[in-house]
């Protein structure tokens, strides 16, 4: 009996290591930094990364087991971005529910750019101070709808690796 209370209590702990939240931020996705080599980012996490179809131009999407609903953008063999869901929280702290006047009114740094598809919907861009590096809200049908971080330019690419 010891033993069945022990096994659930380890099944339950490990559960919880893996649900941790990550707060994204302007130089990684939790322990995954922006610019690091993808095989180093394997071995940390200890896992093989699953690879989308690779293009032409050497940029490719990954995903990790331990992060499922996150995809990384690899460009050279380096994690250049990451696309998270808009639940995620970032160290902006935007509510998904934030409308364009509610971004200008409480983010003066913000540089705001208009969507390539849609007239009516914006880019809220994000830069750190020297610019090298940027958080992204893509917001249209009066709703933020995607959220990315990385560094740029690959960060502001619209289609992925196109």
């Amino acid at each position: 009996m010891k033993k069945l209370i022990l096994m659930s209590f380890m099944l339950i702990m490990s559960s919880l290591v893996f649900a941790e939240e990550i707060v994204l931020n302007y130089n990684s996705y939790g322990p995954i930094e922006f610019g690091t080599d993808i095989k180093k980012v394997e071995k940390l996490l200890k896992e093989k990364a699953r690879k989308s179809n690779r293009d032409e131009t050497g940029c490719y999407y990954v995903t990790f087991k331990r992060f499922p609903k996150v995809s990384f953008m690899i460009v050279e063999g380096k994690v250049k971005r990451v696309d998270v869901g808009i639940n995620n929280p970032t160290i902006l702290n935007i509510p998904v529910s934030f409308k364009l006047k509610d971004v200008k009114k409480m983010y003066l740094n913000v540089n705001i750019k208009t969507h390539t598809y849609d007239p009516a919907g914006y880019y809220f861009v994000f830069n750190n101070p020297n610019k090298t590096k940027a958080i992204l809200y893509e917001y249209y049908e009066n709703k933020i709808q995607y959220i990315r971080a990385g560094l740029k330019p690959e960060v502001e690419f619209v289609e992925g690796c196109l």
